[in-house]
């Protein structure tokens, strides 16, 4: 006999899905299963609740009382026959329902059955007032007829996931994803499409062919995607728990979209968004950025409040949080410089913070109880006790990768209900190519890599060299090589069991400064060491300081160091003297990645003080100092400047992607700058540090080594009750 799991006279479930015996608290079986069953089929087909109240009390006397509104009144294309099994499933007496859960699998399967008339047919109702891609001819008729099978999928899986106590395991299902005709995804970014926690639809960053990006929404059953209204440019977006809603950064602010329409609203502002998680208790979770706290804010917005962690020496970078069910608790990811990334549960109400695996992460609660992550590029599951904050048993994959890179972002998401996305294999090949200023692929250099993070390749002074820095795939450290453009042939100059990353030359190409990311202060910092590879290297200074340009007479180095509140400023080395380093740029915005003229006498750099990311040039005197006018320099956004060797050109990276070049006057006191002119079009790699640079330009200005996403990202996975595989 089994045990009793509801006792007389107590109302439990939730009450929107309950059944009128759970209502009055009586005694229940599977057929109270099916009416909530039918109440999910209902909601599925229809984008509307099966019944409403104003309360819970309110619904509750609904769900005993009144019938939802006819199916085939709010769409036509719903076929009669599906309409009777969704009424049977909710008749108000249990021995009208169907009797088990074998009889309404049977009509479902039944209901799945071809038919060339077409009847058995379903349909889902959006209720976004967007604009949908339209179709025609056999292409369209094509998509229909997966976007059935897909939604008829979706039915008979959710059937199987729901009813998971009958004889016979429920098996899981693998559908692959592709963005609409016209739309490709945001650059193979890791949030490029998550799953609604209601397993209904998916939210997905696409680029038209214009180069906009904005969100869009799919339900897995219908055919078309809708666009999303005012989500241009859109940075992490994330799911409401019920739903309904969605988040996202946008142009400096956090922002909230209700999906039955209206415009978005700002919550906060959020100039350096790094991901966020929504709580069922009315609480958003978000990281500004790779380096900085975690703050919480009500989701209608208001000012956002520090979430005090004791961070247990760890870097907080790339925390990635998500709420556990309680939503008070929450999962999230550190990474330090060196050793694997690690997951911890933190609360809203307490400093206190308690580790839950030593290598994996990101990491997801998945109901009934798991914890879903990734370990050295496979997903992975393990049971999670969300009472006692504790994992149980091992660790069991769900999905490999061709990828076993750090990946950097979340690159799966998990339903209420089974239905997991998983992108592992998204991120297309990386490849230093060579473009003239028309686009035309001129050669690459060096083999393709599965890089999460890039090469920043360098141009020596004479352009015959190129300096980049490279992960090593088994002990995940990064080092510095030389590569000999003429004759292919790298040499490695750095063999430090840290993370060796951003050369930059001296002047005459002999040496080369680099940042060197380590567990402490012993370790780490700004590093001076000979391009031949050998001789003792030099420490400059005990920070980590992000390098990103020497002056052309030698004597500055410039970096990008971060400050606290998530920003960045740009300060100055000199190599004379007491090498006592000093801000050139520290304001309340984020200034970074400063690049010197060809005659030393002017500084590029990014600035976000207008909202966006822009170019500015100022003067650079010969003491050391910033003065004069600032000029910007791009318009509409703009990224990692770059001068032509004679001073002539400055060319930086537009936020569509686009390379740009300006022509500039650099001569006597003045800078003057013409309107920028698109060259072609980059295929860059997303970047974790914003000092990184993924191309650079030929002294003479005609080609440029672009670090390259090369051929097409795989399909996104969509896993049907993905639990099953990991019982398997």
């Amino acid at each position: 006999m089994s045990k009793q799991l509801t006792n007389p006279g107590t109302v439990m479930g939730t009450v929107a899905y309950m059944s009128p015996e759970q209502v009055l608290g009586k005694d229940v079986e599977q057929r109270s299963d099916i009416f909530s069953f039918g109440i999910i089929l209902f909601e599925m087909l229809s984008g509307k609740r099966a019944f409403t109240g104003d309360s819970h009390v309110e619904v509750m006397n609904a769900i005993l009382k009144a019938d939802p509104p006819e199916l085939s009144e709010i769409n036509a294309r719903i076929s009669p026959a599906l309409e009777k099994i969704v009424r049977r499933c909710l008749e108000k007496k249990p021995e009208r329902r169907f009797h088990s859960a074998h009889d309404l699998g049977f009509a479902l399967e039944a209901l799945s059955t071809p038919s060339t008339s077409g009847a058995n047919r379903t349909a889902v109702v959006s209720t976004l007032n967007t604009t949908s891609i339209k179709r025609s001819g056999w292409r369209d008729r094509g998509w229909m007829l997966a976007a059935g099978v897909l939604g008829l999928a979706v039915l008979v899986m959710s059937f199987a996931y729901f009813f998971k106590r009958s004889a016979t395991a429920p098996q899981s299902a693998r559908l692959a994803f592709v963005p609409p005709e016209n739309l490709t995804f945001d650059n193979a970014s890791w949030d490029s499409c998550i799953v609604s926690p209601d397993g209904q639809k998916l939210l997905f960053t696409g680029r038209s062919a214009d180069g906009k990006r904005q969100l869009w929404v799919r339900s897995l059953n219908a055919s078309d995607a809708q666009l999303l209204p005012g989500t241009e440019d859109p940075m992490s977006p994330f799911w409401s728990p019920d739903s309904r809603s969605i988040g996202f950064a946008s142009k400096g602010k956090l922002r909230r979209l209700d999906l039955n329409g209206g415009r978005p609203q700002e919550l906060a502002d959020a100039v350096r968004f790094h991901g966020a998680a929504w709580s069922h208790t009315g609480v958003i979770l978000f990281q500004l950025s790779s380096g900085s706290d975690l703050f919480q804010i009500p989701d209608t917005g208001g000012q956002p409040q520090k979430v005090p962690l004791d961070f247990k020496g760890y870097v907080p970078t790339h925390l990635n949080p998500s709420f556990l069910p309680d939503g008070r608790h929450f999962l999230y990811r550190l990474i330090d410089n060196v050793s694997e990334p690690k997951v911890f549960v933190g609360s809203l109400d307490s400093t206190e913070v308690k580790q839950v695996l030593s290598d994996g992460g990101p990491a997801l609660y998945a109901p009934p109880g798991w914890i879903v992550f990734v370990r050295n590029g496979a997903l992975m599951a393990q049971a999670f006790d969300a009472e006692r904050l504790e994992i149980k048993g091992e660790a069991v994959p769900i999905s490999q990768s061709n990828n076993n890179a750090l990946i950097i972002g979340v690159p799966f998401s998990v339903s209420t209900n089974g239905v997991l996305i998983w992108q592992g294999d998204r991120r297309p090949p990386y490849q230093l190519v060579w473009f003239d200023r028309e686009g035309n692929q001129r050669g690459v250099v060096g083999p393709p890599s599965n890089s999460t993070n890039g090469h920043h390749p360098r141009l020596s002074p004479d352009g015959k060299k190129v300096a980049l820095f490279r992960t090593d795939p088994q002990v995940r450290n990064d080092d510095i090589w030389v590569i000999d453009l003429a004759r292919n042939l790298p040499l490695r100059v750095t063999t430090s069991p840290w993370y060796d990353q951003l050369p930059i030359w001296s002047p005459d190409g002999s040496q080369i400064a680099h940042f060197r990311g380590a567990p402490d202060a012993s370790t780490s910092g700004l590093f001076k060491t000979a391009t031949s590879g050998t001789g003792t290297e030099e420490r400059l200074m005990n920070i980590p300081a992000r390098t990103t340009d020497w002056s052309p007479d030698g004597r500055f180095i410039v970096y990008t160091f971060p400050k606290q509140g998530n920003r960045w400023d740009v300060w100055c080395l000199p190599l004379f003297g007491d090498r006592q380093a000093y801000t050139l740029l520290a304001t309340e915005f984020s200034e970074s990645q400063g690049q010197f003229s060809p005659d030393g006498r002017w500084l590029a750099y990014v600035s976000d003080e207008s909202g966006s990311y822009e170019i500015y040039v100022q003067p650079f005197t010969a003491e050391g100092k910033l003065g004069g006018v600032k000029v910007r320099v791009s318009p509409q956004g703009g990224n990692h400047p770059r001068w032509r060797r004679d001073g002539r050109e400055l060319f930086y990276v537009a936020t569509d992607g686009q390379m740009m070049t300006v022509a500039v006057k650099t001569g006597g006191t003045t800078f003057e700058a013409d309107a920028p002119v698109a060259l072609f079009k980059t295929h860059l790699m997303p970047q974790l540090f914003n000092p990184t640079t993924e191309y650079d330009v030929t002294p003479d200005g005609q080609r440029f080594l672009v670090g390259t996403l090369v051929g097409k990202p795989a399909p996104v996975s969509v896993i049907l009750n993905w639990e099953a595989e990991a019982k398997k």
